[in-house]
């Protein structure tokens, strides 16, 4: 095995940063603690990834397959994660300040203690996913469809829905905080 000195990995996880990945097949990849901040991967396969601790910050993933990825913790601040595929995947702990996930499928996904504040969820799929202690905090989830979804302990403070939202039976987002904005 090689002996890398601190130059040469410096020099390596340089490269991985803003990396030209797109419609990459990374999937069961071992992507752990990866410096991929503003890296650009629309449309990869990242389905069964281990990138835990991974940085992807400002990173470009529209329509990627990230399901099943092990994700818990990860850092998506200011990512794109477009129409991505998240189902199923684990994001536990995971910061995702103002990532943009409009359409994004996150069924069943586990949210747990998350940090999406501000981010964009516009007509993304929640249904069944666990955002217990999750922070949604002045999200945008007009049209988002959050049926199922374990909202339990989730900080939806000033958070905006609309009449096409979709919540939990018996679930009043007034109460947890969340405003209803009127069509335009």
């Amino acid at each position: 095995m090689n002996d890398f000195t601190l130059e040469q990995i410096q020099e390596i996880v340089h490269k991985l940063e803003r990396s030209q990945l797109s419609g990459a097949n990374l999937s069961g990849s071992n992507l752990i603690r990866a410096n991929l901040f503003g890296a650009i991967m629309n449309g990869a396969n990242l389905h069964q990834a281990n990138m835990r601790g991974a940085n992807l910050g400002s990173a470009r993933l529209r329509q990627a397959d990230l399901s099943e990825a092990k994700m818990d913790p990860i850092y998506l601040i200011r990512a794109d994660l477009t129409g991505a595929n998240l189902q199923s995947a684990n994001l536990q702990n995971a910061v995702m300040h103002e990532a943009n996930l409009t359409e994004a499928i996150m069924h069943k996904t586990y949210l747990i203690n998350s940090s999406l504040n501000g981010s964009n969820l516009r007509n993304a799929d929640l249904s069944g996913a666990v955002l217990d202690s999750a922070n949604l905090g002045r999200a945008d989830l007009r049209g988002a469809n959050l049926q199922s979804a374990n909202l339990q302990n989730t900080d939806l403070a000033n958070a905006k829905y609309d009449g096409d939202t979709k919540w939990p039976q018996n679930f009043n987002p007034e109460t947890a905080g969340a405003i209803f904005l009127i069509h335009e």
